[in-house]
C-alpha cells in the first residue's frame, strides 16, 4: 500500500493556508499535490467535496514517495474535526501537523465572506448571519455547515484545545496569521525546521482574500452551474488555445472586486469582547502571548 502524507496543513480556514501552501510549493523538496485539500479523512456528510476512495487518496502522492519529496495534505477543515486527526493518526503516528491561526474577529468576517461569494450563505449581512447562529445555534443543513457556524468558527481557544487533545504537541507546529505577514523569513524558517526541509527562495503573496462579485447574476450561474454556465464551459472546450484555467483567471481578475467593510466599529468592538476569553484560553495552551492579537 502506498504511505500516507507527511504532513497535514489543518487549518485554520481563512487565516492564510492557502498562502502558506503556496510558498512551499516553491520548496524542490516538497510535492505538488494535484488535489490541495482531498478531504479523505472527512465524512461526506460534513463536506461533500473530497477524495472518498483509499486508492485514489494515496495515489494522489505515488509520484512524489518515487522522488522521495514530502508530501502535504492541505485540508484546512481538518480542524474543525478531532474524529478526523483521529484517523489520520491511526493511519499515520509519525504525521506532522501545521495549523494557521488569526486574530478570530477577522477571521469569522473573511468566513462569511468566503459563504457568501460561494453562495452558502444565505443571510445578507454578517450581522443577520451572527445574530441566527447565537439565537438559533449551528446550522443543521446545507454545505459547509461547519464553517457557517461563526461563533464557533472565531472560538480559537477551544479549537486549539480539541486538536491538543488529540495530535501529540511534538508533532504540532502552530504559526499566527498576523505573524506571518508581518515577518515571513522569521515564521517560515521555524516551520522549515519542524518539516526538517532545506531553505529555499520563495515570494510571499496573499491568495484566496475575501472577494465579492460585480455582476451577481452571473456569479449564480457560475456557481451554480446553469444554462449560460454550461453554454460557456462547452464554448471554452471548443475553442482552441483557451483553458478553463485562463477563464477563472480571467473571471478572478475583471469580474470580482474586494467587498467593502461589512462590519461597523461597534460590531468589531462587539467581537473583540466577545472573543476576548477564546483568545486568552488560545495564548494560555500556546505559552506566549499573541501581541498582534490586542493592538
Amino acid at each position: 500500500m502506498e504511505p500516507y502524507p507527511d504532513c497535514y496543513l489543518i487549518g485554520l480556514p481563512k487565516a492564510g493556508t492557502t498562502a502558506l501552501y503556496s510558498i512551499l510549493l516553491q520548496s524542490p523538496q516538497i510535492f505538488d499535490c494535484p488535489t490541495k485539500e482531498p478531504n479523505f479523512f472527512l465524512p461526506e456528510s460534513v463536506i461533500s467535496k473530497g477524495v472518498r476512495d483509499l486508492k485514489s487518496y494515496l495515489n494522489l502522492y505515488h509520484d512524489a514517495k518515487c522522488k522521495r519529496l514530502l508530501t502535504v495534505d492541505a485540508s484546512v477543515s481538518y480542524s474543525h474535526s478531532p474524529a478526523a486527526l483521529r484517523s489520520i493518526l491511526a493511519a499515520n503516528p509519525d504525521a506532522k501537523f501545521v495549523l494557521m491561526v488569526r486574530r478570530p474577529e477577522r477571521l469569522v468576517i473573511s468566513q462569511y465572506q468566503q459563504m457568501r461569494f460561494g453562495l452558502f450563505e444565505s443571510a445578507r449581512t454578517f450581522e443577520s448571519a451572527w445574530r441566527d447562529r447565537i439565537d438559533n445555534g449551528a446550522p443543521t443543513n446545507g454545505p459547509y455547515s461547519f464553517a457557517r457556524d461563526y461563533p464557533r468558527s472565531g472560538s480559537v481557544g477551544a479549537i486549539f484545545g480539541d486538536i491538543l487533545n488529540v495530535v501529540p504537541r511534538k508533532s504540532l507546529h502552530v504559526i499566527i496569521y498576523e505573524e506571518f505577514f508581518d515577518d515571513p523569513p522569521s515564521v517560515l524558517l521555524a516551520l522549515l525546521k519542524f518539516l526538517e526541509i532545506d531553505p529555499f527562495e520563495y515570494s510571499v503573496n496573499r491568495i484566496n482574500s475575501a472577494k465579492t462579485p460585480i455582476f451577481s447574476s452571473l456569479h449564480n450561474q457560475i456557481i451554480n452551474q446553469g444554462l449560460f454556465f454550461r453554454m460557456l464551459r462547452f464554448l471554452v472546450r471548443s475553442i482552441p488555445g483557451i483553458s478553463a484555467s485562463q477563464l477563472k483567471k480571467f473571471y478572478d481578475n475583471r469580474l470580482v472586486k474586494s467587498p467593502a467593510p461589512i462590519a461597523d466599529k461597534e460590531m468589531h468592538l462587539y467581537l473583540e469582547k466577545y472573543f476576548e476569553k477564546e483568545k486568552k484560553q488560545f495564548e494560555f495552551l500556546l505559552g506566549r502571548k499573541v501581541r498582534s492579537w490586542w493592538e
